[in-house]
């Protein structure tokens, strides 16, 4: 922890921003990471537990029929390949124009999530689906922390 709170706040300013800057990066790569692995492996066995979670908030104590499960395998396809594209886009831009400081770098991330972050928060609160909620606050967290910190190095 100490060494985390140093270089956020100590040592020269370009060593913080290489932190957030790979830190970001990181966090790009693993939100492209679990776009594939739910395009990819919505339809295996070890996806079930998280399938019986969320069905149990839409249709409790019943089953779910195979046109149903068809249906979320699909969705869940399209919906990690969509979070997959993101996540590339996202990693190009922590890693080329934002690494050089470039302002329009930062605000697009900003942008980005202050559109997503709300609108997908806010859909699965209202129906229930508080495990993707959770999930967005920690990827929020995740990508806003560093496009929030580094402000200062943008200027």
């Amino acid at each position: 922890m100490l060494l985390f709170i140093r270089m956020m706040y100590g040592g020269s300013r370009s060593m913080s921003f290489s932190f957030w800057q790979k830190w970001l990066s990181i966090a790009a790569g693993a939100v492209v990471a679990i776009g594939l692995f739910l395009a990819l492996t919505g339809f295996l066995p070890y996806s079930e537990p998280v399938n019986r979670l969320i069905n149990q908030t839409f249709w409790p104590g019943r089953a779910v029929s195979v046109e149903t499960s068809d249906f979320q395998r699909w969705v869940y396809g399209i919906l990690g390949a969509t979070v997959a594209g993101w996540g590339v886009l996202l990693l190009f831009v922590a890693r080329v124009p934002f690494k050089k400081k470039e302002p329009w770098s930062r605000q697009a991330i900003l942008i980005c999530l202050a559109v997503w972050f709300p609108l997908d928060t806010a859909l699965s609160l209202y129906h229930g689906v508080y495990l993707n909620a959770a999930f967005n606050a920690t990827l929020a967290m995740a990508i806003g922390l560093p496009a929030a910190i580094t402000g200062r190095f943008f200027r």
